[in-house]
C-alpha cells in the first residue's frame, strides 16, 4: 500500500485517475486546490495488483468521488462574497436563541467560505491560506452532516460517505450548483 500525490490540470483529472487505475487499485481520492487555479492536487492510497499491466478492465469496488462541478462552474453567477457574508450574518443575527437554521443557511455559509478559501489559496502562501481552508472544510462538513441527518442531498455525491480526512468542499460545490439550478 502506498500514498500517491498527483498535481494535474483540472480538465485532465478523470483521465489521470483512469490511467492510474490501470496499474493500481485506488482508494478514495482526496482533492485539494493547487497553487495554480486551473490545477488540482489529488491524493489517494494505491496498491499494485498482480497482473495489473495485463488486465484490460479494472474491477475495483473503490468509490469514486465525482470531479464536477469545479468551483468555476459551481459559483458562476453567484452573488458577491461580501453580499453573501452579509446574508449569512443577517440570518445569524435575526434568529432567536436556540432556533435552528435551515439548509439554505448551511449551504450558503459553506459556499461562501469555500469561495474565500479558493481566493486565499490562489493569492497567498499556503501558510497564510491554511486558516481559510480549515474554516471552509469545517463549514463543508457541517453542511454534509445537516444533509445526512435531513436527507436533503441533491447531487450524486452523498454526504458522510467519505473517508476521514477527505474534503467535503467538492460536495458543497455540487450542492450549491444544484441549489442554484433549482432556482434557489
Amino acid at each position: 500500500m502506498m500514498e500517491i500525490r498527483v498535481i494535474c490540470e483540472r480538465p485532465n483529472e478523470a483521465e489521470t485517475l483512469k490511467a492510474l487505475s490501470t496499474v493500481f487499485d485506488l482508494g478514495p481520492v482526496r482533492r485539494h486546490p493547487a497553487r495554480e487555479r486551473n490545477r488540482v492536487r489529488l491524493y489517494t492510497t494505491a496498491e499494485r495488483t498482480d497482473g495489473a499491466a495485463e488486465r484490460p478492465v479494472r474491477r475495483s469496488t473503490a468509490v469514486r468521488v465525482p470531479v464536477e462541478p469545479g468551483p468555476e462552474e459551481a459559483y458562476a453567477n453567484a452573488p458577491g462574497i461580501v453580499s453573501e457574508i452579509a446574508w449569512v450574518g443577517d440570518r445569524t443575527a435575526s434568529r432567536a436563541a436556540g432556533e435552528p437554521v435551515g439548509r439554505e443557511f448551511w449551504l450558503r455559509k459553506a459556499a461562501t467560505l469555500d469561495r474565500i478559501a479558493l481566493h486565499d489559496v490562489d493569492n497567498y502562501p499556503p501558510d497564510v491560506a491554511a486558516k481559510a481552508v480549515d474554516v471552509a472544510e469545517r463549514a463543508a462538513a457541517l453542511l454534509a452532516e445537516f444533509d445526512h441527518r435531513h436527507y436533503t442531498t441533491r447531487g450524486a455525491l452523498w454526504p458522510l460517505v467519505q473517508a476521514a480526512g477527505v474534503s467535503y468542499r467538492p460536495y458543497v460545490r455540487q450542492e450549491y450548483l444544484a441549489w442554484k439550478r433549482a432556482g434557489s
